[in-house]
């Protein structure tokens, strides 16, 4: 199923040296066993890479995979509502789960995509997840990549200014990628 609208797609078209940027990026997380995310905002998060398979495309919590505590103002509210309203059962806990994790790289996507299309989500999905140095938090169901969770449940979080560590290696830091072999010109169209 495409969700994207037709000009988004051809405005995030892969440019020269993406492909390859993207498999060193995948060759990089795939031999990690530990991921850091950090920010200025506040968070702080370590993952250890699991069972699942690397797969790439051209808080806090103290139960191992859940979001436990969702705070803050209007938009804390919105998120825990929305991940609520997603359960099957008063006890369900997989809306809350950990679905993928990553990071963009596609110069051509722009972060300031809701700014300049509204808050449209049909105008707001891949530029808002795969801009460059994002990092990509996201609950919910499990399944493209293996796993058997299947809920209603899934929010994307597509967060930026973040600084991302591959087993203690510094890939990105404030949002900026360093890695030279993962930076790929932006192609104006």
């Amino acid at each position: 199923m495409i969700i994207d609208a037709p000009d988004d797609l051809y405005a995030l078209q892969s440019p020269p040296g993406l492909k390859e940027a993207l498999l060193h990026a995948h060759k990089l997380y795939e031999n990690t066993k530990q991921v850091r995310v950090t920010s200025k905002a506040g968070t702080d998060f370590t993952y250890e890479r699991g069972e699942y398979p690397v797969m790439s495309q051209y808080g806090f919590a103290d139960e191992p995979g859940h979001i436990v505590s969702i705070e803050g103002g209007l938009d804390a509210t919105l998120m825990r509502e929305w991940l609520e309203d997603g359960k099957d059962f008063p006890e369900d806990r997989d809306p809350f789960a950990i679905s993928h994790l990553g990071w963009g790289l596609n110069p051509q996507a722009r972060w300031d995509s809701i700014a300049l299309y509204g808050d449209s989500p049909e105008r707001n999905r891949a530029a808002t997840r795969a801009f460059p140095g994002n990092f990509l938090f996201s609950t919910g169901p499990n399944t493209q990549g293996g796993g058997t969770r299947k809920t209603r449940g899934h929010y994307d979080l597509p967060m930026r200014g973040c600084t991302i560590e591959l087993d203690g290696n510094r890939i990105i830091e404030d949002g900026k990628v360093l890695d030279p072999k993962m930076i790929v010109p932006r192609e104006r169209r």
